[in-house]
């Protein structure tokens, strides 16, 4: 790596993120700083001082090695609004939880330790350095509060934009877009993005340099293709929204969907509004549930309200519940039947580790009682219960972990699709995609797989979680197949990625479990997960960055990944005797990826006697307040950190 100059007194160093070199005489401005190791190369162009380090926003690539800077007396600035995820970086770790994740603004790619700062730069500000001026402006998008930084040249403005944009009218990653699990997949981060645009070109930039990617020398062409681009993905990523979601009227939308519902069509099945619990009723006073979220309200039913329907009925017992998929609004009333009532619990074999050991994750909606299953079906088996046959499937539409159910009730076909489809206008069926659930592009998975399956089996109606039934044909199952293909192309050409799903995907490299629970002078076993989406070998380097004292059998290594394959790597890690007894560390890995350096991505959680608060953990019925309630609670929470 070495300086490599741009403009008069402008240079360039290729770090895991672009750091600039703002030059006058032998001080220097530095835009992010990455690794540091910048620091090294300065005397190569005669710069003697550092006065300041601009961080264009908070991600833990940004600002990593800040530690060094500061041990150097080099002064730190930052956007006035992303403060708190630099000096108070302890802290996020100890609020932002991993559990009911609906909020996904700030994300998790935070710095590990409390980054002190000189200076805070507030939107449509002016600095003075020399015989140079900045002019700052908040350009939100790929993060809530990012800035640019202007600055007046010789040559004319040049605007750092951190990760606004990369070369090539494209963006670093998708995820980094979808700011609410309601907002539909990006189309907020999206909004973001255009008016920051807009308001960028008002200074007519010469040219953008951003964090990662090549300079963009024609600003306003590459701008105008990414603006093309979202058009395509918001046209193709269901912006158009059948209920819109305003909580002021959440209530409202229940008693919308119960007066629609036909309740004629499967007399032997029991729902209602919003809720995401069926109920089928046998012909020996009995029954199952399908998905049980607990909740008596928004997503109905708690277990006191089905007791009733259940008495009034003439059931005597439920035999089972299965749910569709681990989202909380399905299975977090689950473990009180398991507890109080000892109901047996059915899932499909690929939700077994995720309902079972919910700690190992940080997915959406996830809950964090561990849920033991009885029975584990397998991938196309086929059941039989009371006088009905059921076949499974692995239906990965809305998340990974996500099983389709088909039956026959009521002399009808019915396929239960849960979340991963919901009736659109004019009645098409739709997708629900949101990339902390874990979905993937491309043939034979994701939503494309759903869609063959639904073809190959060709119900009369889809069960919706949310919507309950809406009919179909084949016509319409072939629509949306030809819908959902489109998809990882769309994602292709939007993103900076050797893969679309890298993009796609924020745990695509992570810890698994990415949370230990465990004490001062403990062994553990974690492992990183790598998933190889390419279609060729690759090679991934891994440095674990371990705290002072603690210790492991591995530190460093590379490996090569054969094509399309999700790898693990065991790490043993000791946690020093003299580690605060009540304490909670982050640590990192820096990673490689077929050479190219892209810093600490994952980060590993250990609680050596921390015990988070009542509102980091998960929603459960006894909790006092309702599920909808629970989840308000959490934006609201989370707006805390760009105060």
């Amino acid at each position: 790596m070495e300086l490599r100059q741009l403009f008069e007194n402008i240079f360039l160093f290729e770090d895991y993120v672009n750091v600039y070199v703002i030059k006058d005489g032998t001080k220097a401005i530095l835009i992010d700083f990455g690794s540091g190791k910048i620091l090294d190369h300065l005397s190569e162009v005669g710069v003697e001082k550092i006065d300041y380090i601009f961080h264009t926003h908070y991600h833990r690539d940004q600002c990593f090695e800040d530690n060094i800077a500061l041990e150097r007396g080099i002064k730190i600035a930052a956007p006035r609004r992303e403060r708190k995820l630099f000096t108070e970086a302890e802290e996020f770790w100890k609020k932002k939880s991993y559990y009911d994740i609906y909020s996904l603004k700030p994300t998790y790619f935070v710095s590990t330790y409390n980054i002190p700062l000189d200076r805070t730069f507030k939107d449509k500000e002016s600095f003075e350095w020399g015989p140079y001026k900045f002019k700052i402006i908040e350009t939100r998008g790929h993060t809530a509060r990012s800035v640019s930084y202007l600055l007046e040249h010789e040559t004319g403005v040049l605007a750092f934009t951190g990760d606004l944009i990369h070369s090539g009218g494209k963006i670093v990653n998708y995820y980094d877009l979808e700011y609410s699990y309601t907002d539909d997949g990006g189309d907020m981060g999206m909004g973001f993005l255009l008016n920051s645009f807009e308001e960028l070109l008002k200074y007519n930039p010469t040219v953008l340099l951003p964090s990662h990617g090549e300079i963009i020398e024609e600003p306003i062409n590459d701008i105008e293709i990414l603006k093309e681009k979202f058009k395509r993905v918001r046209k193709a990523f269901r912006h158009d929204k059948i209920i819109h979601s305003d909580m002021s009227n959440a209530m409202d939308i229940v008693e919308q969907l119960e007066k629609n519902e036909d309740k004629s069509i499967f007399p032997h099945i029991i729902r209602k509004g919003f809720g995401t619990t069926f109920i089928l009723l046998g012909n020996n006073q009995n029954c199952i549930l399908i998905d049980f979220p607990g909740d008596g309200k928004f997503f109905s039913y708690n277990y006191e309200q089905i007791s009733a329907i259940l008495k009034e009925k003439g059931v005597k017992s439920i035999d089972f519940v299965i749910p569709t998929h681990y989202h909380d609004d399905h299975i977090g009333g689950i473990p009180l039947l398991q507890q109080e009532y000892n109901i047996p619990v059915y899932a499909l074999e690929n939700l077994v580790d995720v309902m079972e050991n919910p700690t190992h994750y940080r997915i959406g909606c996830l809950i964090d009682t561990p849920i033991k299953v009885d029975r584990v079906l397998k991938d196309g088996e086929t059941f039989t219960w009371d006088d009905y046959k059921f076949q499974i499937f692995h239906f990965p539409g809305q998340t990974e972990y996500h099983m389709g159910l088909f039956t026959e009730i009521d002399e009808k076909s019915v396929f239960f699709v849960g979340d991963s489809m919901q009736p659109y206008l004019l009645n098409v069926p739709e997708t629900n995609n949101n990339c902390i659930n874990f979905c993937q592009l491309g043939d034979n998975v994701g939503s494309v797989k759903c869609a063959d399956i639904l073809l190959k089996c060709k119900p009369d109606y889809l069960a919706s979680s949310h919507m309950g039934f809406f009919k179909v044909n084949e016509q319409m199952l072939q629509n949306y197949k030809d819908h959902v293909s489109k998809y990882k192309s769309l994602i292709e050409d939007l993103v900076a990625q050797d893969d679309p799903n890298m993009g796609f995907d924020p745990n695509w490299i992570s810890f698994k479990p990415i949370r230990i629970i465990s004490k001062p002078g403990n062994t553990f076993e974690t492992n990183i997960v790598i998933r190889n989406y390419l279609d060729k070998e690759s090679t991934v380097e891994i440095e674990l960055n371990l705290p002072e004292k603690w210790e492991s059998d591995y530190k460093q290594g590379s490996f090569n990944l054969e094509p399309k394959t999700f790898t693990e790597f065991p790490i043993t890690i000791k946690i020093p005797e003299t580690e605060d007894p009540n304490g909670r560390t982050i640590i990192t890995a820096n990673i490689k990826w077929n050479g190219n350096d892209i810093g600490p991505f994952p980060d590993l959680m250990i609680d050596h006697g921390f015990v988070p608060s009542d509102s980091w953990t998960a929603w459960t019925p006894n909790k006092g307040v309702d599920l909808l309630q629970w989840i308000i609670n959490y934006y609201m929470r989370d707006l805390q950190f760009f105060v």
